[in-house]
């Protein structure tokens, strides 16, 4: 968070992700969706065992090098192993909605075969 200069209230996101029921839920975006943010999918899936929230990066170029060394420092720290990529466009779903700025994410559900649709929150 320092290095993007964002501040993320990360008991607001647990307790929204926790009271959001399967199968529902927003993306939160922090920071300028255009070059430096922090993206929290807090979508429900209701076959993740786990229970996990996806997050990412939309950095610049310059700090692309430091923020994928701080992801995979804090990734070899987790004691459940869980998916890491480096940021790539066509990795998951969101990241061109919102370096377009949309307000919601409408994408192919292949578990049911229907068109899903997310809101995209930006939070300053």
């Amino acid at each position: 968070m320092e290095l993007l200069d964002v501040t993320v209230d990360a008991r607001e996101i647990e307790k929204t992700f926790l009271n959001t029921p399967s199968g529902q839920g927003d993306i939160w975006v922090f920071g300028d969706h255009t070059s430096n943010c922090i993206v929290f999918d807090l979508f429900r899936d209701p076959t993740d065992q786990m229970d996990t929230i996806e997050f990412g990066v939309v950095c610049s170029n310059k700090m692309y090098d430091r923020m994928y060394e701080l992801f995979w420092k804090m990734y070899k720290e987790i004691d459940k192993k869980i998916k890491f990529s480096a940021y790539d466009i066509n990795t998951t779903t969101w990241e061109q909605a919102v370096i377009n700025g949309e307000d919601v994410l409408e994408y192919f559900n292949y578990r049911d075969k229907t068109l899903a649709a997310q809101k995209i929150r930006y939070i300053k």
